[in-house]
């Protein structure tokens, strides 16, 4: 439970991250899902800033040109522009395990996954990678910063995959180019 002001407005900060994050997934044009990310990327960086979980903001700061860029649609997505995105994560991951030890290895490898699902467009490959990697450790490490709006926003992003996977079926979603 939130002690000061500061923590008040931090845990609002995330649960409007995680209203964004999830609205984002009910917008039929990708424009707007990246829009829509790259708001909640925002809100979840002033939060993670505010509860000083170091880590959270530092990968937090990769996922707004990761949305600009994908809001851009094909034009920019360049092979160059994913290496020097993950060139960027490195670097700041680097920082990130200076500033909070073995811990930032959690939103770091939470954020590589992500990034690498969202680049490949391919619904298979992004749940995959959601699923197996990005949820499972912003979840962890949400619950190390306690973020309210981070726990709640990767829980019900590991359920709506499931429910996804479960609809539509592998082969379907490996079809389907997002």
């Amino acid at each position: 439970m939130p002690q000061t002001s500061i923590e008040w407005i931090a845990q609002i900060c995330s649960i409007l991250g995680m209203v964004c994050i999830i609205g984002s997934m009910q917008f039929k044009k990708m424009f707007y899902y990246y829009a829509a990310q790259f708001i909640g990327s925002s809100l979840f960086l002033l939060s993670f800033i505010l509860l000083g979980s170091a880590s959270g903001a530092i990968m937090n700061i990769i996922s707004i040109p990761r949305a600009i860029i994908n809001m851009m649609g094909k034009k920019g997505h360049k092979t160059w522009i994913l290496a020097c995105l993950i060139a960027l994560l490195v670097g700041c991951g680097y920082f990130s395990f200076l500033a909070e030890g073995w811990i930032a290895l959690l939103p770091f490898f939470g954020q590589l996954f992500g990034t690498i699902g969202m680049w490949t467009h391919n619904g298979k490959t992004m749940r995959i990678m959601q699923l197996a990697g990005a949820s499972p450790a912003w979840l962890t490490y949400d619950v190390i910063a306690k973020s309210s709006g981070g726990i709640g926003c990767e829980l019900f992003t590991i359920v709506s995959v499931i429910i996804s996977i479960i609809r539509f079926g592998w082969k379907e979603l490996d079809r389907k180019q997002l």
